[in-house]
């Protein structure tokens, strides 16, 4: 099964390979974009969409485009043989599922005759936010596209629900996102006196970090690091309890999840399981993780996982630290409960591509049988 990766123009595979042997990707990530290459264990011949060098005016249509429209229609058609040769397509997030539906639209068009056409899996991550249930023209063409894709898949069991309301003709299905859990730290115990020490990692604009600079101006038994690129310079300013950092190196977070007895995820109302990423890296590297209960988090953690606060309340994440200060052996038992769950569940990247590999073979399968296409032999030597 020849299986193409189409990813973002900012995800070059190559370049992805590069940033994360110079430890310059930030967080726990693969070594090729997602994992998806362990599709590849899996019979598969696993190929990634390719950036395109630009100069300014191509990048200025490119991106003028992609603004219009809401996708990168460029980058899509820009990889056009590859879709054509695919037998699946795997796409990450919307504007690139969108851009591929909208390329083989195209292509069919300049066709006498019907063509075969890959399977599309079109993941979505912040469609169903509210965007696409507008009824304005690009919601309306976000819709007559993601129609057509052979699998619609979230990450979200809040995202499944709406998923599918709106589109009950389409298979739909959650499929729980992981990372690489090859160098889990064991759960630690705090036994250090003093000050909580709280770290908390995001660049995502569903982050809330107001309600956590309220939940700790006043507790003098904490200290706390926000790292994010996005946060506003003026978070925490007046605090000596709160630092504002930005890194540079995997090496410069991984000291700070060191560093750290507790990780806070503060999340505003969302509906795709925003922060999921850190709660994983956090657990990974062995800390306890307070979240905020919203996105369909309980999906992949439950209550004596994680510790959960409200949403947008101060004083329910100030308990919850408080309870992770107060009792060091709960914190233990359930991080420890945590890991058990990432390492043997399906919440680690080897699980998450294993299910895009089932379901694609599943719809590649129910597609060749209606003589949809006739399965295309990879290219040799990938």
């Amino acid at each position: 099964m020849h299986v193409f990766v189409h990813l973002s123009a900012s995800q070059d595979a190559e370049e992805w390979t590069r940033r994360w042997s110079a430890g310059t990707l930030i967080g726990i990530n693969e070594r090729k974009p997602y994992g998806y290459d362990r599709a590849e264990a899996h019979g598969c011949n696993v190929v990634f969409s390719r950036a395109h060098a630009e100069r300014l005016p191509a990048r200025t249509l490119r991106l003028g485009v992609r603004a219009l429209l809401g996708f990168d229609l460029v980058h899509a058609f820009r990889n056009r043989a590859e879709i054509q040769r695919a037998d699946v397509i795997w796409t990450h997030t919307e504007s690139q599922h969108l851009g591929v539906l909208a390329t083989l639209r195209i292509l069919e068009g300049f066709r006498c005759e019907p063509g075969r056409s890959p399977v599309l899996i079109a993941q979505c991550v912040w469609l169903f936010d509210g965007a696409v249930r507008k009824l304005d023209p690009r919601s309306l063409l976000w819709r007559a596209l993601l129609a057509r894709a052979d699998a619609i898949t979230v990450l979200s069991s809040e995202n499944l629900r709406v998923a599918r309301g709106m589109f009950p003709n389409n298979h739909t299905e959650l499929v729980r996102f992981g990372i690489r859990v090859d160098e889990m730290v064991p759960a630690r115990r705090r036994a250090r006196s003093g000050p909580l020490r709280i770290v908390a990692v995001g660049n995502d604009r569903h982050r809330d970090w107001s309600t956590l600079v309220a939940a700790v101006r006043d507790f003098e038994a904490c200290s706390a690091r926000i790292v994010s690129q996005t946060a506003p310079r003026s978070t925490g300013r007046g605090c000596a309890r709160i630092e504002l950092l930005r890194v540079s190196r995997n090496e410069e977070l991984a000291e700070l999840y060191d560093w750290a007895d507790v990780a806070v995820v503060p999340l505003k109302h969302n509906l795709h399981a925003s922060g999921i990423t850190v709660i994983e890296e956090a657990l990974v590297r062995g800390l306890p993780v307070v979240a905020t209960d919203t996105g369909g988090l309980r999906s992949y953690f439950a209550d004596d996982e994680l510790f959960y606060c409200a949403v947008g309340d101060p004083g329910s994440l100030r308990r919850q630290l408080e309870l992770c200060a107060r009792e060091p052996d709960t914190c233990h038992e359930r991080t420890a409960r945590a890991q058990t769950k990432l390492r043997e569940g399906d919440l680690n990247s080897e699980a998450y591509v294993r299910r895009h590999v089932e379901l694609s073979r599943e719809l590649f399968e129910r597609a060749a049988s209606r003589g949809v296409f006739a399965p295309q032999r990879a290219p040799a030597g990938k």
